[in-house]
């Protein structure tokens, strides 16, 4: 999964491998979303059932 400013320990929680590969700036964004981690989260550690709770609870669109 990409993860743009997700908590990298709530990954760390359903997937075996979180790795940060950048960082997102934007000089006329607000500041909270500016230089947000950028992550690849590999191996999920939940079931497909598991995962889609946890999707469907985490999720968020803007």
């Amino acid at each position: 999964m990409i993860a743009v400013g997700w908590d990298r320990e709530a990954l760390e929680h359903s997937f075996a491998d979180v790795s940060d590969v950048a960082t997102y700036t934007c000089q006329y964004c607000m500041n909270w979303r500016n230089n947000m981690p950028i992550r690849i989260a590999r191996n999920p550690t939940l079931t497909a059932d598991e995962f889609e709770q946890a999707w469907e609870e985490s999720k968020h669109y803007e």
